[in-house]
C-alpha cells in the first residue's frame, strides 16, 4: 500500500480542528481550569508547556497567540509522531487529539494495541505500516482512547467530572466536532 503523505494545507486544517476541541470559539482566553495545569490558552498550559511557546504567549493577542498555539502542535506532536505518514486524516487526527491530552506515549501505545503491533510507544515504520494497512484503525483506536478514560474513572472515580469532555473529544472525528 503506498503512503500518502498529508500536505500542509492538510496539516494546517486538522490543526485548527484540534485548536478548536481546544478552544471552539478561538477565543484565546487563558483560564485556569483547576487541573493542576496553571494557566491554558489554547490548550498549551503554563506547567507542563511553557518552556515550548515565546515568553510572550500568555499577553500576546488572540491571532499572534493563535499561530504560536498551532505551530507548538505541529512541532511538539504532529510532526514527531509523523502523522503525515498516515494515510487515514481522520486516524491522524485523533492520534493528535488523544497525545494532547494523554501524551505522545501513551497515544502511541493505545494505537499500537488497537490494530495489534508490538507496544514500545514508538510510531516507527512498522507502526505506520500496520496502521495504513488496517481500513478500521480509527474506529479501533478509538475504542481504545474511549476504553481508556473509562477505567481511568475507575481506578480513581473522583476525575468521573471529567469524564464526559474526555469521552467527548475521543469521539470526535475530524473534521466535525463534537456538538
Amino acid at each position: 500500500m503506498a503512503v500518502m503523505t498529508a500536505t500542509q494545507q492538510q496539516v494546517e486544517a486538522v490543526i485548527l480542528w484540534l485548536l478548536k476541541l481546544e478552544d471552539r470559539s478561538l477565543s484565546g482566553a487563558i483560564r485556569n481550569l483547576g487541573d493542576g495545569a496553571g494557566l491554558t490558552r489554547f490548550g498549551i498550559t503554563s506547567r507542563y508547556d511553557s518552556q515550548f511557546v515565546p515568553v510572550d504567549f500568555w499577553h500576546a493577542s488572540t491571532a499572534d497567540a493563535l499561530r504560536e498555539a498551532a505551530q507548538f502542535y505541529q512541532v511538539r506532536y504532529w510532526d514527531k509522531l509523523r502523522l503525515s505518514e498516515l494515510n487515514d486524516l481522520t486516524l491522524a487526527a485523533a492520534i493528535l487529539s488523544a497525545a494532547v491530552n494523554d501524551g505522545t506515549v501513551t497515544a502511541v501505545r493505545l494505537l499500537q494495541a488497537a490494530i495489534g503491533t508490538s507496544v514500545d510507544g514508538g510510531l516507527g515504520d512498522r507502526t505506520l505500516a500496520a496502521a495504513n494497512a488496517k481500513p478500521d484503525a480509527q474506529a479501533l483506536f478509538t475504542e481504545a482512547v474511549v476504553s481508556r478514560y473509562y477505567k481511568i474513572v475507575q481506578g480513581n472515580p473522583s476525575d468521573e467530572q471529567f469524564l464526559q469532555g474526555w469521552l467527548s473529544r475521543a469521539r470526535a472525528v475530524y473534521p466535525n466536532l463534537p456538538s
